[in-house]
């Protein structure tokens, strides 16, 4: 068994790192497109995903209200862009292939999000096994994979994550001026898809800032100084550009839609049934979250979550 397992390893590793997790995404893209048509349409795609997108062309565009002209205002387009670009290079006029398109971008865009952690977990821990463990580990979860096709709010978002993680353990490797550019507009593309993004912003500046207290030298210091700084001002410039609302009154509108969507939930008027009973959506108990996860998450990568935060701290 030790020489099959050996054997294995050799012919793993007797390919470029990057070739099985490629071959890994190329039979997730053949599955999902035999079931791309077997997923709903949600009510936020229909009404709100598709229509900011939509505000957000016709604003850049010079109709200057169409931006403000309901709360969809507050959310960055920079995956809704995307499908509605296709749909009007493609001509799409029909609603059937309108969200079929948009459903198959949703998903694309997650397996890339699973490409970028198989990456991530090879270069921490120099394993081909384990990173494309983790990359199995990320494409098979269950919920996550159904909701891969129809819904544009949180997979894009999870999906930019993982670019976004990578991107900022890259620029740390590197410690390049451009490397922290690149970084800086993936955090910037990350916070665009929901507010919850900026949470990288501060984590990239105080590592940065413990760079600058350990450096060697003035030389090494002002190198580390000038990489935080790029990285901060290209995602202040990537987020500026790509959200057209804030472009009439930038520091305004950015505190307003902070307020609105850190308050969000709280105003939703829907019910959520959750242990038995219907609960308003500002009123989720604090076992929600932990409850939701633990039932939807296989047992296996719940272990495996557990041991790696025990071994992390």
């Amino acid at each position: 068994m030790r020489a099959a397992a050996s054997a294995g390893r050799r012919h793993l590793e007797s390919f470029p790192h990057w070739v099985w997790p490629l071959a890994v995404c190329a039979v997730f893209i053949a599955a999902g497109l035999l079931v791309l048509d077997d997923y709903p349409v949600t009510s936020d795609a229909v009404f709100t995903q598709r229509l900011l997108a939509i505000n957000a062309f016709n604003f850049a565009l010079g109709a200057a209200d169409s931006a403000t002209a309901d709360a969809s205002r507050f959310y960055g387009p920079a995956f809704e862009a995307l499908p509605l670009l296709v749909e009007r290079i493609a001509g799409l006029d029909d609603t059937r292939s309108i969200y079929l398109t948009r459903h198959l971008m949703t998903h694309l865009l997650f397996i890339a999000g699973g490409f970028c952690c198989y990456l991530l977990a090879y270069r921490m821990t120099d394993s081909r096994l384990l990173g494309l463990f983790a990359m199995l580990l990320f494409l098979l979860h269950p919920r996550i994979y159904g909701q891969s096709f129809f819904n544009s709010k949180d997979i894009p978002f999870l999906s930019m994550f993982m670019v976004a993680l990578l991107s900022v353990h890259w620029a740390f490797r590197k410690g390049t001026i451009a490397a922290f550019v690149v970084c800086g507009a993936a955090v910037a593309i990350l916070f665009n898809l929901r507010i919850m993004g900026i949470m990288l912003l501060p984590a990239v500046l105080a590592m940065r800032a413990c760079d600058v207290y350990f450096a060697v030298g003035w030389v090494e210091r002002r190198r580390v100084i000038s990489s935080g700084a790029a990285f901060t001002l290209a995602a202040a410039a990537i987020y500026y550009a790509s959200m057209p609302y804030l472009w009439a009154d930038p520091l305004s509108r950015f505190a307003e839609l902070t307020v609105e969507l850190s308050q969000h939930e709280a105003r939703l008027n829907v019910n959520q049934l959750f242990q038995g009973e219907y609960i308003s959506v500002g009123e989720f108990p604090a076992r929600y979250i932990p409850v939701w996860i633990g039932i939807t998450t296989p047992p296996l990568a719940l272990l495996l979550a557990l041991a790696g935060t025990v071994a992390i701290a």
